[in-house]
């Protein structure tokens, strides 16, 4: 019986709960926080030196408080968003190392029945995070006079990281559970939805700190609609992605 994406959601929450998959979303929070520490306490470094050496003329327009106002409150933003994404890609990059221990974690404990022939490498998925990134800054840039239009900016803004996200995710969780012919089937089937699986996580990590705690989740959440994907193909048409 095919399941439901709210099925779905509350299986990947009650796994996430379990004591393997706590223990492996424990240590994304902690590295994600470390580094946090670091970048801020760099950052506030240099602010500090700069304001000892800091020219007249800056001091002169920072005494005008609307436009001192409007620089602290443009340097605040920047800052939050600028962690949100730091937070965004670090996390993903780091959850992509547990996802063959997942994919194995929910095979042995649910779908012992589907086989799972992944075709990533080390040298394969260096290379994709690779292009991806590139791509992720490529498209940045050609958006950026979006960025000036009020509402279509705040869509604009996310889209290269949305691109980034979504793309890592299904890479990690479709090279390490099908090969790159049953990929190709099951995006050409199935693209719309998968696209719409990582709108909702992506969405998710938007409330505050959900990212630092939440990678695990999302690599269970997709590697589970995978297999009941090609469980319900299997069903259909059993000799198609086997």
């Amino acid at each position: 019986m095919k399941k439901t994406q709210g099925e779905i959601f509350a299986i990947a929450l009650k796994e996430l709960f379990t004591p393997p998959m706590l223990k492996l979303a424990f240590l994304p929070f902690v590295v994600t926080v470390v580094l946090f520490y670091i970048v801020f306490f760099y950052f506030m470094s240099d602010v500090s030196l700069s304001s000892g050496t800091g020219v007249d003329i800056v001091d002169h327009i920072l005494q005008i408080s609307a436009i001192a106002w409007i620089l602290t409150f443009l340097t605040y933003i920047l800052g939050i968003f600028a962690l949100f994404w730091l937070g965004l890609f670090v996390a993903v990059l780091i959850a992509g190392l547990f996802t063959p221990y997942i994919i194995k974690h929910l095979k042995h404990k649910r779908y012992v029945d589907i086989n799972t022939n992944g075709y990533g490498t080390i040298l394969n998925t260096l290379l994709f995070i690779l292009k991806t990134t590139f791509l992720m800054i490529f498209w940045f840039f050609i958006l950026a006079p979006l960025y000036l239009i009020p509402v279509v900016n705040v869509v604009a803004i996310n889209l290269p990281f949305f691109y980034f996200f979504h793309k890592m995710l299904h890479f990690d969780v479709a090279s390490n559970m099908v090969s790159k012919e049953q990929q190709v089937v099951l995006k050409y089937r199935y693209n719309t939805n998968f696209r719409m699986y990582s709108l909702l996580l992506y969405l998710l990590s938007m409330i505050p700190f959900a990212v630092l705690i939440l990678p695990v989740f999302y690599i269970l959440y997709i590697a589970i609609n995978y297999f009941e994907l090609i469980k319900n193909d299997n069903d259909k048409e059993p000799q198609l992605l086997k």
